[in-house]
């Protein structure tokens, strides 16, 4: 198993018809994971969310700063981060969606990530969501490829 995260957010604009929203989050990347797969060290990140909905249809856009935690021997640059994605509400329960992060170079010698997830997500209830995706890297800063697993609840 991977580094388990906490994310919040919390809105602070949304237009009168309730189609464009702002908000603003912050997440914390414990340090779950074996040093195998994982710097052993918590990330911290910080980032506003520009969101429009079109019917089914939600595009956002979100721009961040990350704080990252460098393992021994290694000294990682903190730095910005974008994600631009869609989301499609297909059913009442289920959406699909994709997204698209770029950040900046983290380590020296480095190079950028660039990395594109694809997900579905399923509500299990009021309050609660299940959501699979996969991940393709395009830039060697990025994993070449991945899966995963996320549960959101919201109280």
């Amino acid at each position: 198993m991977g580094d388990v995260t906490l994310a919040v957010s919390q809105g602070f604009y949304s237009s009168m018809d309730e189609q464009q929203h702002l908000s603003w989050g912050g997440k914390v990347k414990f340090a779950t994971a074996s040093t195998r797969i994982g710097t052993g060290k918590n990330d911290y990140a910080a980032q506003l969310i520009a969101d429009q909905i079109s019917g089914r249809f939600q595009s956002l856009i979100s721009i961040g700063y990350q704080v990252l935690g460098s393992p021994a021997g290694q000294q990682l640059k903190n730095g910005y981060f974008g994600t631009l994605g869609g989301y499609f509400q297909a059913s009442e329960q289920t959406g699909l969606g994709a997204d698209f992060k770029a950040s900046q170079v983290i380590s020296l010698p480095g190079t950028e990530q660039r990395e594109l997830r694809v997900y579905a997500s399923q509500r299990l209830g009021i309050d609660a969501t299940l959501q699979a995706y996969i991940l393709k890297g395009f830039s060697d800063g990025s994993p070449a490829q991945g899966v995963g697993l996320m549960f959101y609840f919201v109280p």
